[in-house]
């Protein structure tokens, strides 16, 4: 039997709970700081504690985690903040507490489902998970597949990262590769977003200056390294190429391309002006779909997707969304999921003011890469 703990400032929650079978209540819902510590030194075998942004108190959050953590190290803590507070949220994280949530996002009963359930694994042992899993892979075990990527292909998987416009396509396509490579995956990243090429700008990669081939060896001559595990191939030298757009099939070059890499990952916009375009989107393996979580994004990501599947006849079972840049704001995930519930939606990232920083030039930062770390954790199990 779970023992609960309850700090949120609302005695419902506790009614609610009561009533739950194999959950028991210590005491009445605690609306001090203080009070928590005391309550934890009578009672040290807590299971879970529930604690909002609200309560009140002298000491700091931080203090108060550590209190508790010194009291029972292995008591799962729920937090649920009040609105945006990044500070707050990096200083859970750090003391390794992934159990976030926003007080508008979930209403009591969805808060019950959440004790309810297994603790969320902390960053610590999903580092570990990815330590198992490269073993796993480098092991050639066949029974490890992720939602995005199938890790059981013998020759290299593609993935379209495609989306709404400034939904953060480049940014994602650059952190989904390095996440990738955690899994050992050889990783080739094919900037097909060709007005503003932006995944190049971001690493500060200089592109060649464009010539023809018109054999699979003369496309290495343009292949650019950005670290051990991840190349950089430009889609304009696919659109320059007279070979190419005389009606050699672009996909003789992909199809070489992926003998040489596990995964490659095509970021490219919604419009499909370039028959090219279509062919690599009509034959890829997997779409990662991106977009925000307000009405009049989830309406054009519908119309988008519905041409698709009825115009380049794809298969709606291959399309994965994911709502970026999440926050306080958007409407309800579960909205969301029912307007587009003929798709998959494999998760959401959240707005994090952290991205401009990447942005600007500072990919490299990894104190940075370590706070935006966990929303991808959960995307590419």
């Amino acid at each position: 039997m779970k023992k609960i703990l309850t700090a949120i400032g609302n005695p419902n929650l506790n009614e609610k709970l009561s009533e739950e079978e194999n959950l028991k209540i210590i005491c009445k819902d605690i609306i001090y700081k203080e009070a928590i510590i005391e309550i934890m030194q009578e009672n040290k075998n807590i299971d879970v504690i529930v604690i909002s942004e609200s309560i009140y108190g002298e000491i700091s959050f931080e203090e108060l985690i550590k209190n508790i953590k010194k009291i029972n190290n292995n008591i799962r803590i729920i937090f649920i903040l009040e609105n945006q507070n990044e500070k707050l949220k990096n200083i859970l994280i750090e003391n390794n507490i992934n159990d976030i949530y926003y007080n508008n996002e979930i209403n009591l009963q969805q808060l019950i489902e959440i004790i309810k359930k297994d603790k969320i694994k902390t960053q610590e042992e999903l580092e570990k998970e990815i330590q198992m899993l490269k073993e796993i892979i480098l092991n050639n075990n066949k029974n490890n597949i992720n939602n995005i990527t199938n890790a059981n292909s013998k020759k290299g998987e593609i993935v379209v990262v495609t989306g709404i416009a400034r939904s953060g396509k480049s940014i994602f396509t650059i952190n989904f590769a390095n996440f990738m490579t955690k899994k050992n995956k050889k990783t080739l990243i094919i900037d097909f977003n060709l007005f503003s090429q932006d995944i190049f700008s971001i690493l500060e990669i200089e592109r060649n200056k464009k010539e023809e081939f018109s054999e699979f060896n003369d496309i290495q001559n343009y292949i650019k390294n950005y670290n051990k595990k991840i190349n950089i191939l430009s889609g304009l030298e696919f659109v320059y190429n007279k070979k190419i757009k005389n009606n050699i099939n672009i996909n003789y070059f992909i199809e070489n391309l992926k003998n040489n890499y596990n995964l490659i990952i095509i970021e490219m916009t919604t419009e499909l002006n370039l028959n090219i375009e279509k062919e690599l989107i009509k034959n890829c393996d997997k779409i990662v779909f991106l977009t925000e979580g307000n009405i009049l994004e989830i309406k054009k990501t519908t119309i988008i997707l519905e041409n698709y599947i009825n115009k380049l006849d794809i298969d709606n079972q291959k399309i994965k969304i994911i709502i970026n840049k999440y926050n306080n704001k958007n409407i309800d995930m579960q909205i969301i999921k029912n307007i587009l519930k003929n798709y998959s939606i494999i998760g959401k990232i959240k707005y994090n003011k952290y991205y401009n920083y990447l942005i600007n030039n500072n990919y490299n930062n990894n104190l940075v890469k370590n706070i935006i770390k966990l929303d991808y954790l959960k995307l590419i199990k």
